[in-house]
């Protein structure tokens, strides 16, 4: 129903439809399988698309509840995530619940950041959505912390649910030192 008036005792009184609401999470684990050095070196270039390194992957959980909490579904809502200070999107990695989504069925501007996607018609009443983000070979060996915000958008526009994820990395990399022995020099790891 729409909002509606009614009259007691000879006033007006407007009653407006009570607001569904969404609930967003959002949550991001750094990837990494080596310590971004290579048999072809180390540097920003050495893994342009690996989603297993370098990398993070991040995970927004979206539902939709009804006055009571009554499921409702997601159909023609937008979820957007602006990544301009998280890293470069990673080709090929965003999912929701657990398929790969096709280039044409969401969008990525490379220049402003903004990732969308807007949910299809169907009963889904929630969802989940992966996707990652590139880090820089000096964050990825230094360490960073990344934030950004999820958000929810309505049929009109309007933004109904947000989350905000952060991502400390902190890496505690192994070092070499060299030490003398009997004349000879070895490697000894700490």
């Amino acid at each position: 129903g729409e909002d509606q008036t009614i009259e007691i005792l000879g006033k007006k009184y407007k009653i407006e439809k009570p607001a569904d609401h969404v609930i967003v999470t959002k949550t991001g684990e750094v990837n990494y399988n080596d310590n971004g050095c290579s048999i072809y070196g180390c540097g920003a270039d050495v893994y342009p698309n690996q989603p297993d390194n370098m990398s993070i992957t991040w995970t927004v959980t979206v539902s939709r509840k009804g006055v009571g909490g009554n499921p409702l579904p997601l159909a023609g809502y937008k979820f957007t995530d602006n990544l301009k200070y998280v890293g470069e999107y990673q080709t090929d990695t965003f999912k929701v619940d657990g398929a790969l989504i096709s280039k044409n069925a969401f969008t990525y501007n490379k220049n402003t950041g903004e990732l969308s996607y807007v949910f299809p018609e169907g009963n889904a009443t929630e969802a989940t959505i992966k996707f990652n983000t590139r880090l820089t070979w000096y964050e990825f060996k230094i360490g960073t912390t990344k934030r950004n915000t999820a958000k929810i958008l309505d049929k009109t526009g309007n933004d109904v649910g947000r989350n905000e994820g952060v991502v400390e990395w902190k890496p505690q990399w192994g070092e070499k030192n060299v030490k003398k022995h009997n004349k000879l020099d070895f490697r000894k790891e700490n």
